[in-house]
């Protein structure tokens, strides 16, 4: 999804877009442009992952912050307007983790 559909012209995130992201969902930090060659041989087109979590009706990020040193969680709105004007950085990619049916939940995410 790109940041221009995120968030509009004057920087104000489309609450309607972020409302419709899923509590516990993978959320990918998309970079087409992002030349690595030089360094690691490669493009990537994802520089970094974290979860979706909802709680007290706020979407937060989860994810491990080098700046940090941890695992840490901020408003996935906050995380996402320092890369606004980034050259690089173009949106986010979603996605869901689904249960099969029958099969043993073996992964949780959420806090208990």
């Amino acid at each position: 999804m790109p940041l221009t559909q995120l968030f509009d012209t004057k920087k104000n995130p489309n609450e309607f877009i972020f409302s419709q992201i899923p509590h516990e969902s993978i959320i990918e930090i998309v970079r087409p442009n992002w030349d690595l060659r030089d360094k690691i041989g490669t493009r990537l087109h994802v520089s970094h992952v974290g979860f979706g979590i909802r709680e007290k009706n706020k979407l937060l990020f989860r994810h491990a912050s080098s700046e940090a040193g941890c695992v840490g969680e901020i408003a996935l709105v906050d995380y996402l307007k320092k890369y606004l004007d980034s050259p690089t950085v173009r949106g986010i990619n979603v996605q869901v983790i689904t249960e099969i049916p029958g099969e043993q939940k073996i992964f949780i995410l959420g806090r208990s």
